[in-house]
């Protein structure tokens, strides 16, 4: 998940896919990939306002859930 909303934010064709997703059916967002793309983000020398802003956008357009044992496993077998 969260290579996919880095290119949703680098605006490339792949982002553009994401983009449609989120628009038609929003989504859920692993409360870890806001982790991630904070730690990235912060590494690359983003102003701290602006990863705020984009982990914001990630929150109103999906729902962010908690990972535990069950949809760890759920998960698992979606790929």
């Amino acid at each position: 998940m969260t290579h996919v909303l880095v290119e949703y934010f680098r605006g490339t064709d792949r982002g553009l896919t994401v983009k449609e997703l989120l628009e038609q059916r929003g989504g859920v967002t692993p409360s870890i990939v806001l982790a991630e793309l904070a730690r990235k983000y912060l590494r690359e020398g983003f102003n701290p306002n602006e990863i705020v802003t984009r982990l914001s956008f990630i929150e109103s357009k999906t729902e962010i859930i908690t990972i535990d044992v069950d949809i760890a496993i759920e998960a698992s077998r979606l790929t």
